[in-house]
């Protein structure tokens, strides 16, 4: 005869498999209030935060900015020394691994955001960080060219037909009268805010050598199998990390950018268990992880 198992212990049981199986892949579709990672059998990604992830969080407001890092762990030699470098006794294996990697982030291989602190126009001068995005220039009717040699102009007719609209002063450059010379166009990744009162979904973009996202002219590369070179079953480390002064605050999109944001020398405040997902089968179709709860993520304080 067959032991039944006893209807109190079904809770255990449950509690056992999913401490052992982790943050696993779900085969149904999740919860509408869970938050979720997706991976299509293209290899792309898209991050799905229920609109409560950081509800009890005070410190997350409109300036904040969520970022996802993934690495590849199949067939990197250097994330197996450092897995294999973090087994000693002495410290938690969890935390020295995760240091290790995040610490490192020339190995990431994508990257995504929820809102655009400014990648797409920072630039590296000799005083540090500056933004100069590349703006997809409207010609204006003043000089014939994609720049204006007159006053900054104060309302350009595009403004209202697109918020994207901006100016920005070309360094040292003057026009003839003395004045200084501006480019204006559309600005297609303006510096921008969380919205914090609706979810966040968000795709992953291929990285460059830095950690940060990869851009062709106007825009950033999509991170699937057209852009990287991977392989049916391979292996990654996802990680969320939240900043919680991101950008500045300001009416207008150019002034957000904030030249020392912990976003750009990758100092998160707060950082979500390591996620271990796959690319998966075309067959398969699409794979879904669960995020695990935000009570579980933590603090980072980058001494690891």
């Amino acid at each position: 005869m067959k032991k039944k198992t006893a209807h109190g212990q079904w809770p255990y049981l449950w509690i056992l498999a999913t401490l052992l199986l982790g943050y696993g892949c779900v085969q149904h579709t999740p919860e509408e209030s869970a938050s979720y990672i997706e991976v299509k059998p293209d290899g792309s990604v898209r991050i799905f935060l229920a609109e409560s992830t950081f509800r009890d969080d005070p410190q997350i407001h409109p300036q904040s900015v969520v970022t996802s890092l993934l690495f590849r762990r199949t067939g990197n030699d250097i994330i197996h020394f450092y897995e294999s470098d973090c087994l000693s006794g002495r410290v938690d294996f969890d935390s020295c691994l995760d240091g290790k990697i995040l610490t490192h982030t020339g190995l990431a291989e994508a990257i995504g955001f929820t809102n655009e602190p400014g990648f797409y126009g920072k630039e590296n001068g000799e005083d540090g960080y500056f933004y100069s995005p590349e703006l997809i220039a409207d010609y204006p009717e003043n000089d014939g060219d994609d720049y204006y040699c007159r006053s900054f102009p104060t309302n350009p007719v595009t403004t209202d037909a697109n918020p994207n609209y901006q100016c920005v002063i070309l360094g040292f450059a003057k026009c003839s009268d003395g004045l200084p010379r501006y480019s204006c166009g559309i600005n297609p990744h303006p510096v921008s805010y969380l919205d914090v009162s609706a979810p966040g979904i968000f795709s992953l973009y291929a990285t460059d050598t830095k950690g940060e996202p990869r851009k062709f002219r106007y825009s950033y590369i999509p991170f699937d199998r057209s852009s990287v070179s991977f392989s049916e079953g391979d292996v990654f480390y996802l990680y969320l990390l939240v900043y919680y002064h991101g950008v500045n605050a300001s009416e207008k999109t150019f002034f957000r950018f904030k030249a020392d944001s912990s976003v750009f020398s990758q100092n998160p405040d707060i950082v979500s268990p390591r996620l271990e997902i796959r690319i998966p089968e075309e067959q398969s179709g699409s794979q879904t992880y669960l995020i695990p709860d935000f009570s579980l993520w933590r603090k980072w304080d980058n001494k690891i």
